[in-house]
């Protein structure tokens, strides 16, 4: 699996919850088809065909309960809570094994003044004048960038 950052813990965590939804749903929409079956069969007005088709309905809605929406559920459920634990360990060793830098200057520039044909300057202004004469002078940028993982140090020690 190509992992790329937080942005996928964001879609594993909302895979997660979204299989927990499906067998929320599935799970109660089953119980609210047997306890209708059932309710139906206790009223007394019913003709002896209709009596027959609620019987049939609810024996079908509870052996497909037993053998096919539980276990469903179930797996449902275990994959779920396993796919989010997955995304909160990812996001984990995604945060311990990212580089951070320790030092890092990318470019050094003197300031610039827009006071330099002032004579009462003070002697820190001066300062920063003759070092952004000589960085120009020079031409040249200091670069110093040091990276190092967790994972790297962690082995030295």
């Amino acid at each position: 699996m190509n992992w790329n950052g937080p942005k996928n813990t964001k879609y594993t965590k909302w895979t997660g919850v979204l299989l927990l939804a499906a067998a929320l749903t599935i799970l109660v929409t089953s119980i609210i088809e047997i306890k209708s079956n059932e309710i139906m069969l206790a009223t007394q007005t019913l003709s002896i065909e209709e009596v027959w088709a609620y019987e049939g309905a609810l024996q079908w809605w509870q052996n497909t309960f037993t053998t096919t929406i539980l276990p469903t559920t179930q797996i449902l459920t275990t994959i779920g809570i396993a796919t989010l634990l997955t995304s909160q360990i990812l996001k984990f060793t995604q945060n311990t094994t990212q580089k951070k830098p320790i030092l890092t200057i990318v470019e050094k520039k003197a300031l610039s003044t827009t006071n330099k044909a002032n004579k009462e300057q003070t002697p820190v202004l001066q300062k920063i004048i003759r070092q952004e004469a000589y960085l120009k002078e020079k031409n040249k940028k200091i670069v110093i960038v040091q990276e190092k993982t967790a994972a790297k140090s962690q082995r030295r020690n």
